[in-house]
């Protein structure tokens, strides 16, 4: 393959193309896509594949070097990361691996980083193209784009639900709704983000864990985080005896003094948060408070496993970006709740109802599993607050 003869355009569309592989499972970070090339010949492929995984240039150059190839050109779709974060920084693969040419599609929107990684790759002799498709990488961003300005955790909203709208039955056993590899999906994304938040509601139903169960991809486990305003949280609850990673639980300054000091003594770390403003009835925790405060506390990517309270509250306050529904084969009778397992009101027409953007559908097992995004934009505010 000569890349002088006009296959540049060509190959960052492959490159574009594997990027796509990354929907739904690398937010709040970019899809990029890499080829690598040796000799004019492609001897490497790459994606970022999930968020706290190998960047695209990795994967490339790995299937390269594996291969037995001498890579020496490199496609990627967006400028290689020059800091390092979750993985090592990506120009520093690139040298060490003897790139002389790199064709990126776009510089990286982020003002932290744009153009940096160009910068360093042209300081050490390697002669960068851009190939100007910055509005390309942008259509197929929007949540990145969307994610380097939001200053709070990406926030993944999941829950299981049977074929007509049931998260449980009337009195309250949902045990198990979705497949067992349906359940081992789940312990590999909370591996993949750096909290897990749930609602006091569900911690006295159910009594979850919240563990990842050996599926970990960051350097440490998830934080097991607890919206609990006024403290009713019993300090024997499991997440407070077993499992190694910290629990948090956020909560008001003026919660019940006693039951905090128990529940510190259970090991857990109390969070306090200002009210939610101009709510009426039972104060309730700030949900953007909390969320400052998560990101503070290095929260970039927050799985939500919460009842329809919580989600309907972080929707409201309109910090939800995905969407994660795994919906099962299996039909519960008797009337959906309204609110169903997503906390929305009911609407008064159809035209009226949350659409999800960039929906994507996958098959686990004999479950399917449904995510997409919420344009945040859209969203219209209501007054509905945390647990």
């Amino acid at each position: 393959m000569d890349t002088r003869v006009g296959d540049h355009e060509r190959l960052m569309e492959q490159a574009f193309a594997l990027a796509e592989h990354g929907r739904g499972s690398v937010e709040p970070n970019p899809r990029v896509g890499a080829i690598a090339l040796g000799g004019g010949r492609i001897v490497g492929r790459g994606y970022h594949a999930e968020y706290g995984g190998h960047h695209a240039e990795i994967g490339a150059l790995d299937e390269a070097l594996t291969a037995g190839a001498r890579p020496d050109t490199l496609f990627v779709t967006l400028e290689p990361c020059s800091t390092i974060g979750k993985t090592p920084a990506c120009v520093e693969a690139v040298l060490h691996a003897g790139i002389r040419k790199v064709y990126v599609g776009a510089i990286d929107p982020n003002p932290m980083h744009a153009g940096r990684g160009i910068a360093i790759l042209r300081e050490h002799g390697v002669e960068v193209i851009h190939l100007g498709a910055d509005l390309r990488f942008a259509d197929q961003n929007k949540t990145y784009l969307r994610a380097i300005s939001l200053r709070r955790p990406w926030v993944l909203a999941k829950w299981a639900m049977t074929l007509d709208g049931r998260s449980a039955l009337a009195n309250g056993d949902s045990k198990w709704i979705s497949s067992e590899r349906a359940r081992e999906f789940v312990h590999r994304l909370r591996g993949r983000c750096e909290g897990v938040a749930v609602g006091v509601s569900t911690i006295l139903r159910d009594d979850p864990l919240l563990t990842c169960r050996g599926n970990q991809l960051l350097s440490k486990p998830p934080a097991r985080i607890i919206f609990d305003s006024q403290l009713r949280t019993p300090p024997q609850a499991r997440m407070l005896v077993e499992g190694e990673s910290p629990v948090w639980i956020i909560t008001l300054e003026d919660a019940p003094a006693e039951r905090r000091r128990g529940l510190e003594r259970a090991g857990a770390e109390i969070l306090n948060v200002p009210p939610e403003p101009q709510q009426a009835g039972r104060p309730r925790a700030c949900i953007a408070a909390a969320m400052e405060l998560l990101f503070s506390r290095g929260i970039r990517r927050l799985l939500v496993e919460a009842g329809p309270e919580l989600i309907g509250a972080l929707r409201a306050a309109r910090v939800v970006d995905q969407i994660l529904c795994v919906v099962a084969p299996r039909l519960a009778g008797g009337p959906p709740p309204v609110p169903g397992p997503a906390g929305l009101p009911e609407f008064a027409t159809m035209e009226q109802a949350l659409v999800l953007d960039d929906v994507y559908v996958e098959r686990i097992h004999t479950d399917i599993l449904i995510g997409g995004f919420i344009n945040i934009g859209l969203q219209k505010p209501d007054t509905a607050g945390a647990p």
